[in-house]
């Protein structure tokens, strides 16, 4: 496994979290 995918999908799975966060935030 690469950790360059790994990475990846960490940082896919914190931005879809912190988007999702800021939608309940704003209202959304």
């Amino acid at each position: 496994m690469l950790k360059e995918e790994h990475l990846e999908m960490v940082i896919q799975g914190f931005l879809r979290v912190t988007f999702a966060g800021s939608g309940l935030v704003l209202g959304f």
